[in-house]
Order: C-alpha cells, then structure tokens, then sequence
C-alpha cells in the first residue's frame, strides 16, 4: 500500500472500526460489581482534609517534629538534609497541565 488514496482509505476504516458501538458487556460487569462497592470498614472521615493545601507553615513545622537519624526512604533524602535547609524553604508559583499551585522546596 503506497499510493495515497489507499492509505486515506486505510486510515479512515481504522477509525470507523475502532469507534464503532461497543456496548459494555453486563454479563461480565456482575462478576466485578462487588470489587467495587464501597467497603463497610473504610471510615469516610478518614478521608477528610487530605486534599486540602499544605501551607508552608505546616511543611515547617512538620519538618521542625520530623526525628533525626531515621532510616531513609526511596528519595534517599536524610531528615537531617531537609532540616538543614530551614528558612530556606520557599514557596512558587507553577503552572502545570492541571493549573494546580505546587509547593517546591528550594533555596533562595
């Protein structure tokens, strides 16, 4: 297929194909129904809060609290190094895809 005409052509069944009415299958959704139903034991207040903003007062005062010599995580960032940096921490502004303010921690 090289002429140009085919390959519109080809392009253009691919897509009818691809887009075509494809009904969700009931049959197979009432085998995972209940995987998705909320869980009795899962506490919606739990979830409170958790998107809201942390300010850089909160991120101070967390990182004042946070315990020295505690084994590191995959950042393989010490306590120590983020408390080292203390008001050295700044907040800007970015724009991202989703238009979200972000925290970044920086020097000056």
């Amino acid at each position: 297929m090289t002429e140009s005409k085919e390959i519109k052509h080809e392009i253009r069944e691919h897509f009818r194909q691809w887009t075509k009415h494809n009904p969700k299958d009931e049959t197979v959704w009432e085998g995972w129904k209940v995987r998705y139903k909320p869980k009795d034991k899962i506490d919606n207040v739990w979830y409170e809060g958790v998107e809201d903003k942390i300010s850089i007062e909160e991120l101070k005062t967390i990182i004042e609290k946070a315990l020295k010599r505690k084994v590191i995580g995959p950042s393989k960032v010490f306590n120590e190094m983020i408390k080292r940096l203390g008001n050295k921490l700044e907040k800007r502004k970015c724009v991202s895809d989703s238009k979200k303010e972000k925290i970044f921690r920086g020097f000056k």
